[in-house]
Formats: C-alpha cells, sequence, structure tokens
C-alpha cells in the first residue's frame, strides 16, 4: 500500500515537472524569438514596440520562478546539509522532514503575499502589453510558489512513506 502511494507520488510529481519543463520551453523560446524579431525590427527601422522589453522583463521573471519550481523537482534547491550529513540514514530523513515543513510554510506565505499584492494591485491596474495588465503579471509569484509547494510537499510525503517502509522504493524520485 505505501510502496503503490510512493510510487503515485513519485509520478505525479515527474508529470507535474514534465508540464513545467514544456512551459519553460515555450517560455524561452518566446523569448528568443521576441528578442531576435525586435533587434530585427530596430536594424530595420530603427525603432520597435516599447511593449516588447516590457513582456520580456517578465517573462524573465517568470522563467527564474519557474526554474526555481524545477529545481525544487530535482532537489536542487540551495539548502545547507551540514548536519543531515553527519546525521545517521534515518535522522537524516526525519530532519529532511522537518525541513521540509518550515519551507512549505515559506513558500505558502510567499504564495499568499504574492495573491495579496496581486489583488492590491488589481485595484490600480495598468496596461503593459497585448491586454495583459500589471496585476496579471504578478500572478506568476503565487502561481511559481504553488507549483513549489506542490514539488515539496509530494517529496515530503515520498520521504514519508520511506520512513514507514524504512527502504527506498524502486520508482523513486
Amino acid at each position: 500500500m505505501v510502496v503503490r502511494l510512493t510510487r503515485a507520488l513519485a509520478a505525479a510529481d515527474r508529470t507535474l515537472a514534465k508540464v513545467e519543463e514544456i512551459a519553460l520551453f515555450i517560455l524561452l523560446m518566446s523569448m528568443l524569438l521576441l528578442a531576435v524579431s525586435q533587434v530585427i525590427q530596430r536594424n530595420i527601422t530603427d525603432s520597435a514596440p516599447m511593449w516588447v522589453d516590457i513582456m520580456l522583463r517578465h517573462m524573465t521573471f517568470a522563467i527564474g520562478l519557474l526554474g526555481a519550481s524545477l529545481a525544487t523537482h530535482a532537489d536542487k534547491q540551495i539548502h545547507i546539509d551540514i548536519v543531515p550529513r553527519l546525521l545517521p540514514e534515518r535522522p537524516r530523513l526525519v530532519t529532511r522532514l522537518f525541513v521540509g515543513l518550515a519551507t512549505m510554510g515559506f513558500c505558502l506565505v510567499m504564495l499568499r503575499a504574492g495573491w495579496e499584492t496581486h489583488l492590491m494591485e488589481r485595484e490600480f491596474s495598468q496596461p503593459l502589453f497585448l491586454g495583459f495588465t500589471s496585476a496579471d503579471s504578478l500572478l506568476v509569484i503565487p502561481i511559481a510558489f504553488g507549483l513549489i509547494s506542490v514539488h515539496l510537499a509530494l517529496r515530503w510525503f515520498f520521504d514519508l512513506g520511506i520512513l514507514f517502509i524504512h527502504r527506498q522504493p524502486p520508482d523513486s524520485v
């Protein structure tokens, strides 16, 4: 039962990461096409639409946050692991569970702060480009921290399953 559940959690985490990779690819290719077309247009006509610069800045921010979510999936986010390296396997896993809870709590605080910032910005929102407003551009913050929280929660339950069955399932994250 626990082994099947940990496999399902691992599969859900991989599926979410694949969707994020596709979104990241689309964002990167769009940025590349926009930047190249802007350079060509500036060289030909000595001008380019201002919205392209604004859009590229917002896309850069979104790519950074999406990359953070993928780093969380791959367990490559920044963390200080001096103490866990000195611990035996089970206490290391328990420490990882506590740190995971604290990190999820921080991400949920950031998600809420991002959402509240979006709601406040909606009151005085300014148009940016292609019908998007400044409030819309802030949605990337709660979305990204929500994705990071989901990855952390899946990893946390996966690690909890490992703690209960005392071994690594064959289809690990």
